[in-house]
This record gives structure tokens, C-alpha cells and sequence, in this order.
């Protein structure tokens, strides 16, 4: 799939943004998670030991992802 320049820079800064929010404050994530499968779906969400720590991982894989982008569209 062949994204525009304008396409990877919003994509990028979209990653960049949510892999911000998945490294500084894992533990809403996981709240709001775990609310909105509660009132959404009707079930129980327990989180395990380590949760954070693999919502922060997944952080940063959010922010290399954005930073990739964000670079490739600067040089189309």
C-alpha cells in the first residue's frame, strides 16, 4: 500500500501521540480498558502482573513506528 507524504506525516504523528500516551501513563490506559469491557461488553477484565510494563513496550513500538514515518515523509 503506497501512503502520500501528508498520509505518513498524520499517521506518524498519530503513533508518535498514542505511543506518548501507552509510555507515560500505562495504567489509565489499562482503567479505561478495563471500564469500557465492563460497560461495553459486560465482562471482567483483570490485568495481570506486568500489564504495564507490555502497554509501555507497546509505547514504544508506537514511537519508532511514528518516528519511521514521520522521517520517510520527509523525504518524498
Amino acid at each position: 500500500m503506497e501512503l502520500s507524504s501528508a498520509e505518513r506525516r498524520l499517521t506518524g504523528r498519530s503513533a508518535l501521540a498514542v505511543g506518548l500516551l501507552h509510555v507515560l501513563l500505562p495504567e489509565l490506559l489499562v482503567d479505561v480498558v478495563r471500564f469500557l469491557h465492563d460497560v461495553a461488553l459486560d465482562v471482567s477484565l483483570v490485568p495481570r502482573d506486568g500489564t504495564a510494563r507490555r502497554v509501555r513496550l507497546l509505547g514504544v513500538v508506537l514511537l519508532l513506528t511514528g518516528i519511521g514515518l514521520s522521517l520517510s515523509a520527509g523525504r518524498s
